[in-house]
């Protein structure tokens, strides 16, 4: 059940708010439930606040292929 995992995370990320890995998880399980906005939004965050170009190239990645998943590709391209 994707909704008890995501409301699992979300406690988890109280706890743990600064855990990069376990946010990214969050995101997954919002992509993986179809709540793309909601995963987009986490990802964009981790790439705004990435402290450097390799780990913005991880986000990046993420955010590439959840665009390709849906079919949108042209924002990504500027």
């Amino acid at each position: 059940d994707y909704q008890a995992a995501i409301e699992s995370s979300r406690r988890a990320l109280t706890r743990f708010p600064q855990d990069e890995d376990l946010t990214a998880i969050l995101a997954d399980l919002y992509q993986q439930s179809g709540q793309r906005l909601e995963a987009e939004r986490i990802y964009w965050t981790l790439y705004d606040q990435a402290p450097d170009t390799t780990a913005q190239s991880r986000w990046a990645a993420r955010l590439s292929a959840l665009a390709a998943n849906y079919g949108q590709t042209e924002p990504l391209k500027e």
